[in-house]
Order: structure tokens, then C-alpha cells, then sequence
């Protein structure tokens, strides 16, 4: 509520600024006060309510009241959106643009639209993200991914790795485009690997130490969306060997 009281809304198209922000606010108090499992449940619940949002997280039709403050949309999704940026930055730098679109006196006890956010983010970032709300702003629905990968011996304990991502086709927009981290588990241990999707089906391939042995894809869950096999090897080929001994035993 305070977010909506110190930078008000020019207009109900964009009523994420007050209830989506507010949303997340409880996030961010149940993280600070009762720690990061908290946190990751809060995220949870809210982002299987996002995935029912209908439409554009900007409301189009604001001639209705239950589009406007509609729950699935407005809050957990707009709520979901900040969780996605914050992990796109990091905290430190996601709280500076929080408090510098707050503070800002063009803003405050004033109105603002999103338009206005994302100048925001982007003079204190120093980086277009413009991209990323475009589709989480103006696009609707959520990526869904079905995710297999595969590993080659180049000895010495070495192996390469190759990931192979494939997108479902979408509306608006197509594709996502989002950065996303795998967890590869070897016999020498973890290790994270960030990569970032974009289309259709991609490839990625890197060389580690340690065969690979399962995969978790985005494991701390820092996209709303569905994945699919990220836990299966793709299978190059079979090959049948001779029984031994033959004839064998019964």
C-alpha cells in the first residue's frame, strides 16, 4: 500500500505498480524475517496463482473492476515479475532501483506508469532491460520448456556436456527470452551454468570435470514457468552384446 500512496498510478492500466509491488513487499519481509524457505514457499504459492493470469499483466480492459484488481494477475503475477527482475540483478542493485523510483520527486506524491519503472531500472542498471518487460508487461502467459541433455568422455575425467532446450511457440511474444541457470550434478560435485534462451531449440555445450549424472533446470526457481525432462540423458544409441556365457544357464 505504501507504494501506491508515495507514487500513485497514472491510470488503472497499470495497477501492477500498486498491488504487484505490495505483493512482493511481503515476499522481501517474509525473507527478512523468517528466512529464505519462507521465501521460496511465498514464491511457490504465487507462482502457481500467476500461471491462471489471462491476458497482459497491463490491464486492458479497465472498465471492469474484477480486471483491474483481479488476483492472479495484478498481484501474484506482478509480484512474480519483480522476483524474476531481482534475480536477473541481484538484491543489492534491485533495491537501488526500488528506492530510486520511490524517492524520485517526479514521482513522488505524483503518479507514474510503467514506462516510467523501467527508465527507472534502466538509468541505474545501465542496462536496456526493456526486453524483459515487454514480454512480462505487454506479452502473456509463461515459457514452458522441455529440457534433455547428453555427455561425450574426452578423457581424463573430462566430458562434454550438451543441453539441449526446446521452447514451446507462444502468442505474444513467440519466444521468451530470459537467462536461465542449470545445476549439473557430477561425480566430482555441482555446477552452475547460466545460459540464455531464446527461440525454438538451442544447443548449449560446455567441457567440465566429472561425469555428468542429472540435471536440475532453474533450481531456484527464478522463472515463472512449466519444464519438461530436464532430468533425462538423451540416448545417442543402443548396442546389443553377445550373452555370456552361451548357453547360460537357466
Amino acid at each position: 500500500q505504501w507504494y501506491g500512496d508515495l507514487v500513485t498510478n497514472e491510470n488503472w492500466h497499470h495497477i501492477w505498480l500498486h498491488e504487484g509491488f505490495a505483493t512482493y513487499s511481503e515476499g522481501l519481509w517474509l525473507e527478512n524475517y523468517y528466512g529464505q524457505t519462507a521465501y521460496n514457499d511465498f514464491i511457490a504459492r504465487n507462482m502457481a496463482y500467476a500461471k491462471n493470469a489471462k491476458g497482459t499483466l497491463y490491464v486492458q480492459d479497465i472498465t471492469k473492476v474484477s480486471e483491474i484488481f483481479n488476483g492472479n494477475r495484478s498481484y501474484s503475477k506482478g509480484a512474480i515479475v519483480l522476483h524474476m527482475f531481482r534475480r536477473i540483478l541481484n538484491p543489492s542493485t534491485f533495491k537501488n532501483v526500488l528506492m530510486s523510483f520511490a524517492l524520485d520527486t517526479t514521482f513522488q506524491f505524483g503518479t507514474a506508469t510503467t514506462e516510467d519503472f523501467i527508465r527507472t531500472a534502466n538509468r541505474v542498471t545501465g542496462i536496456d532491460y526493456t526486453w524483459f518487460f515487454n514480454q512480462w508487461i505487454y506479452g502473456e502467459n509463461y515459457p514452458k520448456y522441455n529440457v534433455s541433455w547428453n555427455s561425450e568422455p574426452l578423457g581424463n575425467n573430462n566430458y562434454k556436456f550438451i543441453l539441449n532446450i526446446k521452447q514451446e511457440a507462444n502468442m505474444n511474444p513467440q519466444y521468451f527470452a530470459m537467462p536461465v541457470s542449470v545445476l549439473i550434478k557430477t561425480n566430482d560435485g555441482d555446477i552452475m551454468k547460466s545460459v540464455f534462451v531464446s527461440q525454438a531449440e538451442e544447443n548449449f555445450e560446455f567441457e567440465k570435470t566429472g561425469k555428468p549424472k542429472r540435471i536440475v533446470f532453474d533450481p531456484e526457481n527464478s522463472i515463472l514457468k512449466e519444464k519438461y525432462g530436464d532430468e533425462i540423458e538423451i540416448v545417442n544409441g543402443f548396442e546389443l552384446y553377445q550373452n555370456y556365457p552361451n548357453p547360460f544357464n537357466p
